[in-house]
């Protein structure tokens, strides 16, 4: 059952860079991070989630928009922003106060949260 030590050598060769290669494998495959990341929850000032509110995510110094919905529960992300900033996030919804955001900063390769409560609109209508 032996092998005599050149076949052992001949072995070793053959299948040393297959060894090599599994072992250098997660090194190759780590990936590298360049985009952040914004989510939170939209909800009412009184605590209640507010689905379907609209967010957009302003980049000023290039004027890229990112726009997003919140789901149930107002929960709403956006992926693969430029980290950095500054951004201008801005929630609308239908009978609510537009709520904006200045100057809201993104670190690479992290998860801003941004929780968002709106008023709603008090609106007086005028008699004619």
């Amino acid at each position: 059952m032996f092998l005599c030590p050149v076949k052992q050598m001949y072995m070793m060769k053959k299948f040393l860079p297959f060894i090599l290669a599994i072992l250098a494998m997660p090194v190759f495959m780590m990936a590298q991070t360049t985009t952040s990341s914004v989510s939170g929850i939209v909800r009412t000032r009184a605590g209640e989630a507010l689905p379907g509110a609209t967010i957009t995510v302003l980049h000023v110094p290039t004027g890229t928009v990112y726009s997003t919905s919140s789901r149930t529960g107002g929960r709403y992300n956006l992926n693969n922003l430029n980290p950095g900033g500054p951004y201008r996030v801005t929630t609308t919804f239908v009978g609510y106060n537009t709520d904006t955001k200045e100057d809201v900063f993104l670190t690479l390769g992290e998860n801003q949260v941004l929780d968002i409560d709106v008023d709603k609109k008090t609106d007086q209508l005028e008699t004619v």
